[in-house]
């Protein structure tokens, strides 16, 4: 790693309250005549919505951690501490910014405005209400930062149109992918629509109708829009300490050397840990505990770590060619049925992308061990299995250990289990008898919090002249089973596993329909495929072999438009348009998507205009499952255009662990979205998981049908796509 030797502490000594550092000998000599404030804490004046507040801060500080840490402003979160993801989004004199990018002291003597001055009076402000009424979050975390940056657009254009509310949160992101209401939302106050009838003044046919129509709005809707609901990342404690961990960055890596006596210099820090035996990617090196934040982080740069990477292979296509073949036994009967007499057959390979679930909020605890006694604060989406881990990571009684989550900020299946990590904590905080906040820094999550993990396929799919598929032939690497999606009949398959080495992988908890979105992506890449061979239409094609659902086909078809879908390939210059379908269901629901796209030949890029989401599944509450359906398509989206766990070949080592370039799906992604819910009202049934899983097939064949050319590599960013047009 490289040696950092010059701290942000040691930055700011050499500079002014404006930041400004001496260029040539006129400045200097102005600036020795400048007070130089700092390194240590200085007195500030901070108006924040019309209050003024004393605070003792060092010059270093932002406005973030001034407002998170100090202040107990809470509404604006820290997520990707570099401007990349606007959950801090505050306005200074009444312009939205980055907070996590200004300085504390550089706000002294403006106006500092953050979501908690929205509401009055104990009234939401309206678009705060339509927030709510529009389903326009899920986890929240993101909201409070969302709403800044649309409430200063409105406040200066009442009549926004849609495109100019888009821009105004371009910069915001939304794991949970709340879009579709969010913009919702949005447009509802430009319309000055009216509130929505209070639910609790309803009854019989009326309070039936809305049920049955609307479906309920979220019971803690009011609070997260206000920023009152706290997360375990707004957990503060007396005497609290903070912890920041350095994973390493690396597949295979040994601690080589490091300067323990250094990080303990610097003031603030309370505690240094190195963990020196050799460690896998994503797991943790060492820890610096410390009075704030800063000091902890400027620890970790102080013990100058030095890091000696093992060799690596990270390319699955080595891994896949390479790999050592196992066979199920059922190779030569399904074999027999692929060379049949009029069995038509299409082999290819597939290689799938690693996505990882990047929650907004970081794993993490917020832990006191007092006495004989832990009460631990934790982002977790399993109460029951973090208090187990607790319990017996530290070997202390159940009854002796309590765990808390009133909100949390995104898991996706990461947060399921406990975290490995909460023990240590805890003992931290017995030994040096204080409370603890120890949560991920934004590339400790992208290392270690959890992600979907590569595979490589090569599928002979077989069918008979008129489009009876008749068996299935594939090599596998990485979790890609077959995965059919018939209800009343599945052709025999043959399944030979490919062990090969793939080192950089980290942690694989289960995410949002776990094993079914990258076995439907290819299974429905190959079924175009070979109905292409066939010279079928895709849907047609289905239809001969799922005609159970002819009705999904039929509808969806008419939706979108598929009379005007193009001969494939057929298209001249560099603009294509490009229609697919792709199906999938994962516990008890399913769906078929229908998927228009846009693709310019010459930049690769591909943009997806359109989606007909069909939906079959029972429910409970429409408004709610309406927002699960399009966040987990535009979440499943995301994965298949833009995310990408990026590699260096050699060390094995993660490159993209920020929000910068780790790219996920913004505002100026989304496309239109229909969605048409097939199932029953008052039959509950799994939502969250399988909008996920038919995106990805119908984003690959309507990019197939758009260019005449496969794109074999997902992601399908510009890159692959331009390599399949080279024959790549």
């Amino acid at each position: 790693m490289s040696d950092h030797s010059v701290s942000r502490r040691g930055f700011l000594k050499v500079t002014t309250a404006g930041g400004a550092l001496a260029a040539a000998p006129g400045i200097a000599a102005a600036q020795e005549k400048t007070e130089t404030l700092g390194p240590g804490k200085v007195p500030m004046a901070l108006k924040i919505n019309g209050k003024s507040h004393d605070v003792m801060l060092e010059p270093r500080t932002t406005l973030m951690h001034a407002l998170r840490d100090h202040l107990d402003y809470t509404g604006c979160k820290e997520v990707c501490d570099r401007g990349a993801c606007g959950a801090c989004t505050t306005w200074l004199d009444g312009k939205p910014i980055n907070s996590c990018l200004y300085l504390a002291i550089d706000a002294a003597g403006k106006e500092v405005t953050t979501v908690e001055s929205l509401a009055k009076d104990g009234k939401l402000d309206p678009l705060q209400a339509k927030f709510v009424e529009h389903e326009a979050l899920q986890c929240g975390f993101c909201t409070p930062g969302f709403l800044m940056s649309i409430k200063a657009c409105l406040r200066d254009n009442p009549k926004a149109s849609l495109d100019e509310i888009k821009k105004s949160c371009a910069g915001n992101v939304c794991r949970c992918a709340a879009y579709e209401g969010i913009f919702a939302a949005a447009v509802a106050v430009v319309k000055g629509e009216k509130p929505e009838a209070d639910v609790t003044k309803l009854e019989g046919n009326e309070l039936q109708k809305y049920l049955e129509e609307k479906g309920l709005p979220r019971v803690d809707g009011a609070d997260k829009v206000k920023a009152t609901a706290k997360y375990t990342y707004d957990i503060k404690m007396q005497g609290m300490l903070h912890a920041r961990i350095l994973h390493t960055p690396f597949a295979n890596t040994t601690v080589e050397g490091f300067d323990e006596k250094a990080a303990k210099a610097v003031p603030g820090v309370k505690h240094v840990q190195v963990y020196e035996r050799p460690r896998n990617i994503g797991v943790p090196v060492a820890i610096v505990v410390a009075e704030d934040p800063q000091a902890a982080e400027e620890g970790l740069i102080a013990l100058k770590l030095v890091l000696k990477p093992g060799d690596a292979q990270v390319d699955i296509v080595d891994a896949f060619k390479d790999g050592r073949t196992q066979n199920d036994g059922n190779a030569a009967n399904v074999d027999a049925l692929l060379n049949a007499a009029g069995v038509v057959t299409h082999e290819a390979t597939y290689y799938v992308n690693q996505v990882q679930h990047a929650s907004l909020e970081t794993h993490g605890v917020v832990v006191h061990h007092d006495g004989d006694k832990v009460l631990c604060y934790a982002s977790t989406q399993g109460l029951t299995n973090a208090h187990q881990g607790l319990s017996t990571g530290t070997r202390m009684a159940p009854g002796k250990v309590r765990v808390l989550c009133d909100y949390m900020g995104g898991g996706f299946g990461a947060k399921i289990g406990p975290w490995d990590f909460a023990p240590e904590v805890a003992d931290l905080s017995k030994r040096l008898g204080a409370p603890i906040k120890c949560l991920l820094s934004r590339a400790g999550e992208l290392l270690s919090g959890g992600g979907r993990g590569p595979g490589a396929v090569t599928i002979k799919l077989g069918a008979t002249k008129d489009g009876k598929l008749v068996g299935e032939h594939r090599r596998q690497l990485g979790n890609l089973r077959s995965h059919w999606y018939f209800p009343q009949r599945n052709p025999p398959v043959a399944s030979d596993a490919v062990q090969g080495r793939i080192d950089g992988i980290g942690p694989t908890p289960a995410l949002r329909a776990p094993g079914a979105p990258q076995n439907q992506v290819v299974m429905e890449a190959a079924m175009d495929d070979l109905a292409h061979k066939l010279n079928m239409d895709p849907v047609e094609f289905r239809i001969k072999n799922d005609a159970a659902h002819k009705d999904w086909y039929t509808e969806g078809a008419k939706k979108i438009g598929w009379d005007k879908r193009p001969k494939t390939g057929s298209q001249k210059g560099p603009l294509c348009r490009g229609m697919g379908v792709g199906c999938g269901a994962f516990a008890g629901a399913s769906g078929c998507d229908f998927v228009e796209v846009e693709v310019d030949k010459l930049t690769g890029n591909v943009r997806v205009v359109k989606v007909v989401a069909m939906f079959q599944g029972g429910f409970l509450n429409r408004r709610t499952v309406l927002n699960q359906v399009y966040g987990g398509t535009i979440m499943g989206m995301s994965w298949t255009l833009f995310e990408d766990r990026v590699l260096d070949g050699k060390t094995g080592g993660m490159l993209n662990t920020n929000f910068e370039t780790y790219k996920m799906a913004g505002s100026l992604d989304i496309p239109e979205i229909e969605v048409v819910l097939l199932g029953r009202v008052g039959n509950s049934g799994g939502v969250g998981e399988a909008p996920v899983v038919p995106i990805g097939g119908a984003i690959a064949n309507a990019i197939f049908n758009a260019i005449g050319v496969r794109v074999h590599r997902m992601p399908f960013t510009p890159r692959n796509v331009l390599a399949a047009l080279e024959g790549k």
